[in-house]
């Protein structure tokens, strides 16, 4: 998995480290040692708000009761006035505390006008300032490389994480740095592709499950998932792997092709009729695809290769489903297609006669496409693989990053990221509605903001 910082103190980091103390995270400071202990619970506790130049607007809680107990050992606050002007204080949004605040919300108390010229003399407590800067010395003293590794702690592989897990592995980062990794870079050009990213992010999708049910020993394989290329010294380089990388990217398509092999299981003798049947099913699955994007396509036109990765996919995990006996309810049929209908605007009965027609599909093929798309749904989508016999964990590939180099696109997308930000703003892809956005991980669909974050890359 893509990694992320390892030691933290005041902000929410001090709340973060202590949550996470026990994998490793090592906390410093008051504030984190408060929370770890119970002192401390509450995440409004550290929160401030910032201008856009990163000027503090509003008090951190933690500071507010630091100084208050700080007046009482002074004498300048009476332990009474002070619980009042806490209670004040927790009460107030986060967004809005402040010492001003305070001392107006403390009223004509006589005492108020004391602390106002205490805190105008450097009566101020500051916590998380005190922390952030020991965090600093702390990181510029010590050698991390003799620290103790703390004892693995194994985690429950809940529904709700494996979800999270199979998200973080099929989506690019939404935040831009020039500090990323190339790769991570590429990958959020790619975005700017358009429609083939989100097929990307799809077949990123399928490829995890089918990993996770693909059989680990060796055996025979079938054709199909190989890019010819692939094989080729000048794929590695194009598509920036290593060595190392590309082995461990073979072994994962090399497993691929032994599940579907196995689920298919044509005897040797039946080659060309297996070669007839897979492009024959594959067409199928193809046209459930246009059909569940209402996509028209002219005669004689192709889908491209990430579009057929994604049929072939789908294909091997329905047939999975299927040999399982996933059977989705008929409530949940009715519901999808509902969705559908509404997802393309088919509001009528007419209207749904000629999306069948348009996409050459009957009734009877009509209720296998919706069957097919919820065992993708069930198995992909929720993450859910042990219905049909889950060997291994997936959780440290990154799959979308695999899709993109097996159908191509990684190449595309370094190249748009390599050309002049005025030549990627003329070939961009740029989503038309904020539904679209999102489904190519954007979180806006402003165009001046997406031009703006192309040319930043």
């Amino acid at each position: 998995m893509r990694s992320k910082f390892s030691r933290i103190s005041a902000e929410t980091g001090g709340m973060r480290a202590a949550e996470l103390s026990s994998y490793g995270m090592v906390g410093v400071g008051g504030i984190f040692e408060d929370f770890r202990e119970g002192r401390l619970v509450d995440d409004d506790e550290v929160a401030v708000v910032h201008s856009s130049s990163g000027q503090p607007l509003s008090t951190a809680m933690v500071d507010i009761r630091a100084t208050l107990e700080s007046a009482v050992e002074s004498g300048v606050l009476s332990a009474s006035v002070a619980t009042r002007a806490l209670a004040f204080a927790k009460d107030t949004f986060y967004p809005e505390r402040s010492f001003a605040r305070l001392l107006d919300g403390l009223g004509g108390e006589p005492e108020a006008s004391r602390l106002a010229r205490w805190l105008a003399h450097g009566g101020l407590v500051q916590r998380k300032r005190d922390d952030a800067l020991l965090a600093l010395r702390t990181v510029a003293g010590r050698d991390f490389g003799e620290a103790p590794r703390p004892a693995l702690v194994q985690v429950p592989r809940t529904s709700f994480l494996r979800v999270l897990l199979r998200h973080v592995a099929c989506s690019a980062l939404l935040g831009q740095s020039a500090q990323l990794p190339k790769t991570e870079r590429v990958v959020q050009a790619a975005r700017f592709l358009g429609e083939p990213y989100r097929d990307a992010k799809r077949l990123a999708e399928l490829m995890a499950a089918l990993h996770e049910i693909a059989p680990a020993e060796a055996g025979p394989e079938s054709d199909g998932w190989w890019l010819p290329e692939m094989r080729e010294d000048r794929w590695a380089e194009v598509n920036e792997l290593s060595p190392d990388e590309w082995a461990a990217l073979v072994t994962r398509v090399r497993q691929l092709a032994r599940l579907q092999h196995a689920l298919l299981r044509v005897p040797a003798e039946a080659q060309a009729r297996l070669a007839f049947r897979a492009r024959t099913q594959e067409s199928r699955y193809l046209r459930w695809l246009d059909a569940l994007d209402d996509v028209r396509r002219g005669p004689g036109s192709e889908p491209g290769r990430v579009r057929t990765l994604l049929a072939r996919a789908w294909r091997l995990l329905d047939e999975a489903g299927r040999r399982a006996g996933l059977v989705p309810r008929t409530e949940l049929l009715d519901s999808f297609f509902g969705e559908l209908r509404r997802q393309h605007g088919l509001s009528s009965g007419e209207q749904v006669e000629g999306w069948l027609t348009a996409h050459r599909l009957g009734r009877h093929e009509l209720a296998a496409l919706l069957i097919a798309r919820l065992r993708w749904h069930a198995i992909a989508s929720e993450a859910q693989p042990a219905a049909l016999g889950q060997q291994r964990s997936s959780d440290d590939v990154f799959w979308l990053l695999d899709a993109l180099r097996c159908s191509g696109l990684y190449a595309r997308a370094r190249e748009l990221l390599e050309t002049s930000p005025e030549a990627r703003a003329r070939s961009a892809e740029l989503p038309e509605h904020l539904g679209q956005a999102l489904e190519r991980d954007f979180d806006t669909d402003d165009r001046a903001t997406l031009l703006r974050r192309l040319t930043t890359l």
